[in-house]
């Protein structure tokens, strides 16, 4: 298994979330399932910019922010 950190940034807030997948596949799934369950209570992780990242710090899949006005 390998580790992944998932990180939601939202001005100077930021929240991160270390895990182990099988894959960046299974990774970028349970990244998902872990940001819609933070979502629910956190407007760091419903309206922040997010990133997944592999044990090396590469990136693997990004999403910016939501604009709010």
């Amino acid at each position: 298994m390998n580790k992944y950190t998932v990180q939601a940034q939202l001005g100077i807030r930021t929240g991160a979330v270390i895990f182990s997948a099988y894959d960046d596949t299974s990774a970028t799934i349970q990244a998902i399932d872990i940001i819609m369950d933070h979502a629910t209570w956190s407007d760091v992780w419903a309206k922040g910019s997010i990133t997944l990242r592999d044990s090396e710090g590469d990136l693997l899949r990004s999403m910016d922010a939501k604009v709010t006005n």
